[in-house]
């Protein structure tokens, strides 16, 4: 018995993302405004990102989230419809320093078992 998942992820031409951004499944970042999302940031399962909102660097947006306004602090937990602050969180780069991005790249290879 064979099982398959689909995953689709929307996005408008006009989206800016950070450097090492992780977007899940069935994310939607695409309803004609522009949009922004800083370095680091986690998006969730069915995540949707709607008017011209920025996302700071650092912040995770949990899965189911529907996300109108502006998170403009850095490295918060953000979620629910409409999404709201949870807590601060701490950064990635804090919770596991690398001592270049490389090796952080390295390991998220490794984590994820993709083979070069």
């Amino acid at each position: 018995m064979s099982h398959r998942t689909l995953s689709t992820i929307i996005i408008n031409g006009n989206t800016k993302i950070g450097n090492y951004c992780c977007l899940s499944n069935n994310i939607i970042i695409a309803d004609g405004h522009p949009k922004k999302i800083g370095n680091d940031v986690f998006l969730g399962s069915n995540v949707v990102l709607a008017k011209s909102v920025i996302i700071a660097d650092g912040c995770k947006i949990s899965s189911n989230s529907f996300v109108n306004r502006n998170a403009l602090i850095n490295n918060v937990l953000l979620g629910g419809v409409v999404a709201q602050e949870i807590k601060s969180i701490i950064a990635w780069t804090e919770e596991e320093p690398y001592k270049t991005e490389k090796a952080r790249c390295e390991n998220l290879k490794i984590a994820l078992k993709i083979i070069d």
